[in-house]
């Protein structure tokens, strides 16, 4: 698994004091995303990673996740992640890193 893209999650890093990331890796031309630990996983483009909890799809417009499918993930112009369900916006996450390549925005 190499990772693809990794974004801060400030509200989660304040609660449990850590730095704590939302991560997207490519496996077998699947791509996964899920929680990482930012202080204790190299965090470099393609480098290697544990598996995240749920696939996900590019369906034209934004990431869908195959597990909830009313849960999208959209990479904005300026590379920040959002994260949408049925109700609208969940959350926010400014970008670290992304690759270009790999990932749609």
């Amino acid at each position: 698994m190499k990772i693809v893209g990794v974004w801060l999650d400030s509200h989660s890093s304040k609660n449990y004091k850590l730095r704590i990331g939302q991560k997207v890796v490519l496996k077998d031309n699947k791509l996964y995303f899920g929680p990482c630990d930012i202080d204790n996983e190299c965090l470099e483009l393609n480098s290697e990673s544990i598996v995240p909890y749920t696939e996900i799809a590019y369906n034209g417009d934004a990431y869908i996740d195959i597990n909830i499918p009313d849960q999208k993930l959209l990479i904005t112009k300026t590379g920040d992640l959002k994260i949408y369900d049925q109700l609208g916006l969940v959350a926010t996450y400014p970008f670290i890193f992304i690759d270009p390549s790999i990932l749609k925005y």
